[in-house]
């Protein structure tokens, strides 16, 4: 029966194979250790006691306290001399380059791993009809008398401000997320509770939002590495939390996209006349954070 291969470390620095550790213009940590093999077959190499895998931390505990997250991202493996016994499949040598880095250690892009998460954040510009002034600064505590060209209207830019959560997930986790997100997604789902973002890509201060501000808006992923999902969440943010007005009925005009649309009655010719009334639009979640709970 064969004999499981076993990997060595080298350490010897008069062979110049011992590891190395290197810090990018950017801060960022990477690594190389390699390592010799008692197999000359390069596929034994693969399953060698002790040899690191992708994604394996470093092996050291005082190199990762200083470089949080260095981890196996490639392994090169390479004939060296001697051949094996027919019997045990060892006895010739084979060398393997492993090379670690960072989270972020690859540029824009970061390298895959399970239970990485971070925070993007995106702006743009769109337009919406205001059909009419509700600032308390021009109409005071009230009523809301303020329709614009008659309850015409007029067309106005709003800023809006996305927040893109990453989040790299394993296969199982990812598919077990799918019927949250599609239900948040489907509904366009405003959070109940505040929300706490993870930091923005190699950052340490987590982002808060207070509740009614964030709509669940858009979900996506990709194949980032061996089996590694990267999954999407995008949010929608509001500046503040949406004011309701109630009770209202009859033809109703929108004044703005929100989780709660404020409306007013329409004429007969199409004109706005009469109180407003906030009809909800996109639904709150519950206020104990339950729907928006473990998603990054």
């Amino acid at each position: 029966m064969p004999d499981t291969p076993f990997a060595q470390l080298y350490t010897d620095a008069s062979t110049g194979k011992q590891p190395k550790l290197r810090q990018d213009e950017k801060g960022r940590w990477r690594a190389t250790t390699m390592w010799l093999i008692n197999t000359a077959r390069e596929g034994r190499v693969l399953s060698a006691a002790g040899l690191p895998r992708y994604g394996d931390p470093y092996f050291e505990a005082d190199v990762l306290a200083a470089a949080p997250g260095l981890k196996v991202v490639g392994v090169e493996i390479a004939y060296s001399h001697g051949s094996d016994n027919a019997t045990t499949q060892t006895g010739g040598w084979s060398e393997a380059t492993v090379e670690y880095a960072q989270p972020e250690a690859s540029g824009s892009t970061p390298l895959p791993f399970a239970g990485q998460k971070w925070t993007e954040f995106e702006s743009s510009v769109t337009a919406t009809q205001v059909y009419l002034d509700i600032r308390a600064s021009v109409i005071g505590t009230g009523p809301y008398n303020k329709p614009i060209a008659s309850g015409r209207g007029v067309s106005k830019d709003f800023g809006s401000l996305r927040a893109v959560v990453y989040r790299d997930l394993t296969e199982a986790d990812f598919v077990a997320l799918l019927p949250r997100v599609n239900a948040l997604q489907f509904e366009q789902v405003v959070n109940g509770a505040a929300l706490q973002l993870p930091p923005i890509l190699g950052g340490s201060v987590p982002y808060t939002i207070g509740a009614q501000v964030a709509q669940y808006h858009q979900f996506g992923y990709d194949i980032a590495g061996p089996g590694v999902i990267r999954v999407r969440h995008v949010l929608r943010l509001n500046p503040v939390k949406e004011q309701a007005l109630d009770g209202w009925n009859g033809p109703l005009i929108p004044h703005a996209l929100s989780a709660h649309a404020i409306y007013r009655r329409e004429g007969p010719e199409g004109q706005a006349y009469g109180e407003p009334v906030a009809a909800r639009v996109y639904p709150i979640g519950p206020t104990d954070g339950s729907d928006f709970a473990g998603l990054w």
